[in-house]
């Protein structure tokens, strides 16, 4: 039996966004959406755990950057439910 987790990038991501205050919340999502052993989770997951990790990093995540990164995605293009749900994480 195997347990799918992100949990195990929550320090890289932390640290990364500590280094990088700039860096954008895309680049982090495709990284791990391209990633195989990650291809189980939805962009949703995946999304959500991105920003969480930014927001705990304490990095302000604004609209246009949860806009940008749901343009990527083929499974959350166009949802503004998502977006609004994305800008409520905490």
């Amino acid at each position: 039996m195997q347990i799918y987790t992100l949990i195990p990038l929550q320090p890289k991501l932390i640290k990364h966004y500590k280094k990088y205050p700039k860096a954008s919340i895309s680049a982090q999502f495709r990284l791990i959406t391209e990633n195989p052993s990650y291809a189980i989770f939805s962009d949703y997951v995946v999304l959500a755990f991105v920003v969480s990790c930014a927001r705990a990093a304490g990095i302000k995540v604004s609209k246009s950057q949860i806009q940008r990164t749901l343009r990527m995605s083929v499974e959350l293009k166009g949802n503004r439910q998502v977006l609004a749900c994305l800008l409520e994480v905490k």
